[in-house]
């Protein structure tokens, strides 16, 4: 199988494609036709037929599209199938009930077609796991960047909590609704995928921690779609549907980056622990949290700052030692790792030949802290332009908040992302508490 660089691709040519990139690992995209579309209603129509030529359809939507835009796409598909609609409330919260809900309604279903932003698709996705029916998602949100991962974050009582979910075999992006979308949405989508930052800088930290494969063709094509998104900030803080239309395109690549890499690496890293964390004990005290971009952008700023402060000290076990053994006796002792474990995933990834093995404790410390400070002023750039693109930004951090939730948060995330995040690691080596109070 040739080398196949990301960034090369367009969208149609990750379609129900496998890719080598020389990681050690097998990158695939299982869905089979993904459009950013305007007038989106026969495109739709179309994949649902390609998908199940006939029978009967499960139309998922929420309340607050179903009359502006999602009652067309369901007479479009009455048009061809019978068609059964589930109609979710408006700003409702995706859980496990909800997906439940899909399936008792699936009895002679053949199809799933879900339309809405990323609480619909993800309740559909997950419905569709359980069902094993095909599925059809029509985005028409530009604040999401989970429409073709394979997961579903759904709400079991009051925690929030990550599923494994089979993406959907078809995916559509109706621009027109995307282009429609207030400020606050456009600001979300701007924050999903900046703070992507904060998921290189974990991934990169377990590289250097453990020798963790990482993909460079995956973080270019993340980095691709952050920087693209940054050069068009002013058109987005303008209501430019150009910029839109870009950041739109941003989301998308992200979220293919999510099928490239199912393990869960860029999904989010320390950043987003910490922003579900805050999430969930603001709900506890029955605070709505209605902007999740910036909660997580006000995370990354406060781990990439506490990453800077703990890799810009000399200390002296840093990092993992660079010697096999020692670092092998230290993974068992500290992250109840076996080293016959270790040695068989080292020779299995070729691990033992690369040179991280063979870098000093110093050269760690110096590429984690510039790389800390660097994911640092990026944080803070797109916070300010966050607050420039919806203009009634920081709510949540002044009304949500009490005194003591950020420490708890922390130590939630920390527990949370375990000893291959920066969190969970600097709680492991006894900083975490000290680093806060600093």
């Amino acid at each position: 199988m040739e080398y196949t660089d990301f960034t090369k691709l367009n969208l149609s040519g990750f379609c129900g494609g496998s890719f080598n990139c020389g990681c050690s690992a097998e990158h695939s995209v299982s869905t089979k036709k993904i459009l950013l579309r305007g007038s989106a209603r026969q495109q739709a129509a179309a994949c649902a037929a390609e998908a199940q030529p006939s029978g009967h359809i499960l139309f998922a939507c929420a309340d607050d599209m179903y009359g502006s835009c999602a009652r067309d796409f369901e007479r479009t598909l009455a048009g061809t199938h019978l068609v059964s609609t589930v109609r979710f409330p408006e700003r409702f919260r995706p859980s496990v009930q909800s997906s439940a809900r899909l399936v008792k309604h699936s009895e002679d279903v053949r199809l799933i077609v879900s339309y809405g932003g990323g609480a619909v698709t993800d309740v559909a996705k997950y419905a569709a796991t359980i069902t094993g029916l095909p599925h059809v998602a029509v985005g028409s949100s530009p604040a999401t960047d989970g429409y073709l991962s394979p997961w579903a974050e759904l709400y079991s009582g009051e925690e929030k909590r990550t599923f494994a979910a089979k993406p959907p075999e078809y995916f559509l992006l109706d621009t027109d609704a995307a282009l429609g979308a207030p400020p606050v949405l456009v600001a979300a989508g701007f924050g999903a995928v900046m703070s992507k930052w904060g998921a290189l800088l974990d991934w990169s930290f377990a590289r250097a921690l453990t020798g963790e494969r990482y993909c460079e063709n995956t973080a270019r094509l993340i980095i691709r779609s952050a920087e693209s998104v940054r050069r068009v900030s002013e058109g987005l803080i303008k209501g430019s549907r150009d910029a839109v239309l870009e950041l739109c395109r941003a989301l998308v690549f992200c979220s293919l980056a999510n099928q490239l890499e199912p393990g869960g690496r860029v999904r989010g890293g320390s950043e987003k622990l910490l922003a579900d964390m805050l999430e969930m004990l603001a709900l506890r005290r029955g605070k709505s949290c209605r902007l999740p971009g910036e909660y997580a952008l006000i995370s990354l700023c406060y781990t990439a700052r506490i990453s800077g402060m703990y890799f810009e000290k000399a200390h002296a076990n840093v990092l993992m030692p660079p010697d096999p053994l020692r670092r092998a006796h230290l993974l068992h002792t500290e992250l109840g790792m076996q080293q016959r474990d270790y040695y068989a995933r080292a020779r299995e990834h070729k691990l033992c030949e690369d040179g991280l093995f063979e870098h000093k404790l110093s050269q760690y410390r110096s590429e984690m802290h510039a790389l800390s400070l660097s994911t640092l002023e990026k944080a803070r750039w797109a916070l300010d332009a966050f607050k420039k693109i919806y203009a009634d930004a920081g709510y949540w951090l002044s009304g949500c908040l009490l005194p003591g939730e950020m420490r708890r948060a922390f130590a939630l995330a920390a527990e949370a992302g375990g000893g291959l995040t920066v969190l969970g690691h600097l709680q492991l080596r006894g900083y975490l508490e000290h680093l806060l109070m600093a």
